[in-house]
C-alpha cells in the first residue's frame, strides 16, 4: 500500500465524521422541519373537520326550524288560535314531541306569554310564567324568529322561539316555542370524530357547550387545555393539557334561513397520535448515526498509527538530510532512503535538485564574474556620455531662452497690430455709419424740399382763397347796409304807425261808447308797432355787431394774405437754402464713401498683417516648443544616463554580492 492510499484512506475516514455530524443535525432539522409541516397540514385538516362538523350540527338545527314553521301552518293550530279551542293543538303538538327524539319540549304561547298548549316543565314554572317580561319575548312578537342559550344549573338548553302568524291576515297571533334534544347534537359529535378532542364553545368561548367522549365534564372543571388564536379567521395553534395537542377552529356560519349562534368548534389531536412512527423512525436513525460515527473513529485512529509509523521514520530522514545542505552549503552530499512508495521517489528528486544546484552554482560563478568586469566598464562610458550629454543641456536651454524672449516680442507685437486693426476696423464702421447718415441726410433734404414746394402752393391756395374771403366780406359788408337801411325804414314805419294808432285811440276816446271797438283795434295796432319798432332796433343792433365782426374778418383776411405772401418768400428762401444743403450733401455722401472704402483697404491690410504676425508667433510658440521638447529630451537622456550609471554600480555590488554568496557553497 503506497503512501497516496493510506493519507486518501485516513482523509476519508475523517471525512466521515463531519459527513455523519452533518446526517445528524440534518436529522434533527428535517424532523424539526417534518414536524413544524405535519403540523400545518394536520391543523389545516382539523380546521375543515371542525367546519363540517359546524355545517352538519346547523344542519340538524335548520331542519329543527324548517319543521317548526311548517307546525306553525298546520290548520290544526290555525283553527285552535282562531277558535279558542287549545286541545287539539296540545294534541298535535304531544304527537310531535312523540314522534322524534328532536325535541324535549313544545309550547305554544299567547302574546301575552299565557301557555295555551303544551306540556309544563318541571323546575321552570317560573321561567314559563314570567317569559312574558323577556326581551327576546318582545322581539318575537315583532315577527322574528330567535334562538337563544339558556343554562339550565350545570347544564344548557337551546330554545327556538317562532312567530305564529295568521293564514288570513298574516299578523302574528300566538308564539311557538320548542326546546331542542342537545343529545342529538352529542351524538352528532360523537359519531362524527372518531379520534381527538371535540369542543363546540359558546360566543366568545366563554361557556363550554359540547365535548365528546365525556370530556365535557373534566374541561368544565379543570379547563385542561389553552387556545392561542391567530390574526386569521381565529384558527387555533395548539391544545395545551396534560399532552400537547394540534388543533383547529371553525366559525360558525348557519344553514339556509338558520342564522346561527356564532358557536366555535374546535377539533384536537395529541401530538403521539401525529407523530408517533415519524418519530420512532427518527431516533432509531439516529442510533445508528450515532454507532456508526463511533466504529468510524475507532478505525481511523487505528488507520493513523499505521500510516503514522511508515511516514514519521523516512520523514525525519529528509528533515535532517536537508537541515544538514542548508547549514553547511555542502552540494556534494546525497541521501539514500530504501522506499517504493512517494517518499522513496520524494528523496531520489531530492538527490537530483541538489546537484542541479551544484551545476547551477557553478554557471553562476562563472557568470557574476563576467557580469563585475562587464559593470566596471560600463561605469566608465557612461560618465563620459553623461558629461557631453550636460555640454548639450547647456547649449539647448540657451537657444530656448531666446526663443521665448523672441516669442515674448512677438506677442508685443501682435497686441500693437491687434489695437491698431480694431482702430481702423472702428474707423471703417464709423466711415460707413457716416455715409449712411450723409445719405439719410440727402434723403430728409429732399423730402424737405417737396414740402416747402408743397407749402408755397398751399400758401399760394391761402392767398386765393384770402382773396376771395375778402370779397365775401366786402359783399357782406354791402348787405349789411342795405339791410340797415331797411331796418331804419322799418322803424319809422313802426314809429308813424305808434302815432296812428295814438291818434285814432284819442278819436276813439272822443267817440265814447261807439268808439270803444276802434280804441282796442288802436291798442293792438300801438303794440305792434312797438313791437316793430322793438325788433327793428334789435335787427340794428345784430347789424351793427355783424359789420363790426365784417370789418374785421376783412382786418383779419388781409393779414392772412399778406403772411400768406410772406410765408411763400420765406418758403422760396428756404428751398434754395435747401437745393444747396442737397448739393453738399450730395458732395459729402461721396467723400465719406471715398474714407470708408479707404477705412476698408486699411482695415483688410491691417488684418492680414495680424494674420502674418499670428503665424509668426504660432511658429515660434512651435519653436519654442520643439526646443523645450528637445531639452525636456536631452535632460531625460541625462537622467537615464544617470540612472544607467546608478544601474552599473548596483549592477557591479550585485556581482560582487553574488560572488559571496557563491563562495558559500562547497563545490
Amino acid at each position: 500500500m503506497n503512501l497516496r492510499r493510506k493519507i486518501f484512506s485516513a482523509l476519508l475516514g475523517l471525512s466521515l465524521i463531519p459527513l455523519i455530524f452533518s446526517i445528524l443535525f440534518l436529522t434533527g432539522s428535517f424532523s424539526k422541519k417534518m414536524k413544524q409541516l405535519m403540523i400545518a397540514n394536520t391543523q389545516y385538516l382539523l380546521e375543515l373537520q371542525a367546519a363540517a362538523l359546524l355545517d352538519t350540527v346547523d344542519k340538524y338545527l335548520f331542519e329543527r326550524y324548517t319543521d317548526l314553521v311548517d307546525y306553525t301552518g298546520l290548520d290544526v293550530i290555525q283553527n285552535s288560535i282562531s277558535y279558542s279551542m287549545y286541545e287539539p293543538a296540545n294534541i298535535a303538538l304531544k304527537t310531535l314531541k312523540e314522534k322524534n327524539d328532536n325535541y324535549d319540549h313544545l309550547f305554544l304561547f299567547s302574546l301575552q306569554g299565557k301557555i295555551l298548549a303544551g306540556n309544563k316543565e318541571s323546575g321552570n314554572e317560573w321561567f314559563l310564567q314570567n317569559i312574558a317580561k323577556e326581551d327576546f319575548f318582545q322581539e318575537v312578537k315583532q315577527g322574528n324568529f330567535l334562538a337563544q342559550i339558556k343554562k339550565e344549573d350545570s347544564k344548557f338548553a337551546l330554545l327556538f322561539f317562532l312567530p305564529v302568524r295568521d293564514a288570513v291576515s298574516n299578523k302574528v297571533v300566538a308564539i311557538l316555542m320548542s326546546k331542542i334534544n342537545l343529545k342529538v347534537i352529542q351524538e352528532i359529535i360523537d359519531n362524527y370524530v372518531k379520534e381527538g378532542d371535540v369542543f363546540i364553545l359558546e360566543k366568545e368561548e366563554k361557556n363550554i357547550l359540547f365535548a365528546n367522549d365525556g370530556l365535557l365534564a373534566d374541561a368544565m372543571k379543570t379547563v385542561g387545555f389553552a387556545i392561542e388564536k391567530q390574526e386569521n379567521k381565529g384558527s387555533v395553534v395548539c391544545l395545551e393539557g396534560n399532552n400537547k395537542k394540534i388543533g383547529g377552529m371553525a366559525l360558525e356560519k348557519g344553514y339556509g334561513a338558520y342564522k346561527g349562534l356564532d358557536w366555535r368548534a374546535i377539533v384536537g389531536l395529541g401530538e403521539e397520535r401525529i407523530f408517533s412512527e415519524v418519530f420512532v423512525f427518527l431516533k432509531k436513525l439516529k442510533l445508528w448515526m450515532t454507532e456508526l460515527m463511533f466504529f468510524i473513529i475507532f478505525v481511523i485512529l487505528i488507520l493513523a498509527r499505521i500510516v503514522s509509523k511508515g511516514m514519521v521514520t523516512p520523514i525525519l530522514a529528509l528533515a535532517n538530510f536537508t537541515k544538514k545542505v542548508a547549514d553547511t552549503g555542502d552540494l556534494t552530499q546525497k541521501i539514500d532512503i530504501d522506499s517504493h512508495d512517494e517518499i522513496g521517489v520524494l528523496s531520489d528528486s531530492l538527490n537530483r535538485m541538489i546537484y542541479n544546484f551544484y551545476v547551477i552554482v557553478s554557471e553562476v560563478k562563472k557568470t557574476s564574474d563576467m557580469i563585475n568586469d562587464l559593470a566596471k566598464r560600463l561605469y566608465g562610458s557612461t560618465d563620459q556620455t553623461n558629461a557631453s550629454t550636460q555640454n548639450i543641456s547647456s547649449l539647448i536651454l540657451g537657444i530656448t531662452q531666446g526663443m521665448k524672449t523672441q516669442t515674448q516680442r512677438i506677442s508685443e507685437t501682435m497686441l500693437i497690430v491687434k489695437k491698431m486693426t480694431d482702430m481702423v476696423e472702428e474707423a471703417a464702421v464709423n466711415a460707413d455709419e457716416g455715409v449712411k447718415n450723409s445719405r439719410d441726410t440727402v434723403e430728409l433734404a429732399k423730402q424737405d424740399m417737396e414740402a416747402a414746394r408743397q407749402a408755397v402752393t398751399k400758401s399760394s391756395q391761402i392767398v386765393e382763397v384770402a382773396k376771395e374771403i375778402a370779397k365775401v366780406v366786402g359783399k357782406l359788408e354791402t348787405y349789411s347796409q342795405e339791410i340797415g337801411r331797411i331796418v331804419e325804414v322799418i322803424t319809422n314805419i313802426a314809429d308813424q304807425t305808434n302815432l296812428l294808432a295814438l291818434n285814432a285811440a284819442i278819436e276813439a276816446a272822443r267817440a265814447g261808447e261807439s268808439g270803444r271797438g276802434f280804441s282796442v283795434v288802436a291798442e293792438e295796432v300801438k303794440k305792434l308797432a312797438e313791437n316793430s319798432a322793438k325788433s327793428a332796433k334789435q335787427i340794428a343792433g345784430l347789424i351793427r355787431d355783424i359789420q363790426k365782426e365784417t370789418v374785421l374778418a376783412v382786418n383779419s383776411t388781409q393779414i392772412t394774405s399778406e403772411q400768406a405772401e410772406g410765408g411763400m418768400s420765406i418758403i422760396g428762401d428756404v428751398s434754395k437754402s435747401l437745393n444747396r444743403i442737397l448739393e453738399v450733401a450730395n458732395v459729402a455722401v461721396e467723400k465719406v464713401a471715398k474714407i470708408a472704402g479707404n477705412s476698408d483697404v486699411q482695415l483688410s491690410n491691417a488684418q492680414n498683417v495680424y494674420k502674418a504676425f499670428h503665424e509668426v508667433s504660432s511658429i515660434s510658440q512651435e519653436t519654442e516648443s520643439s526646443t523645450e521638447k528637445v531639452a525636456g529630451s536631452v535632460q531625460e537622456v541625462m537622467a537615464s544616463m544617470e540612472e544607467m550609471a546608478g544601474s552599473a554600480r548596483t549592477l557591479a555590488e550585485t556581482a560582487d554580492n553574488l560572488q559571496k554568496l557563491v563562495r558559500r557553497f562547497k563545490l
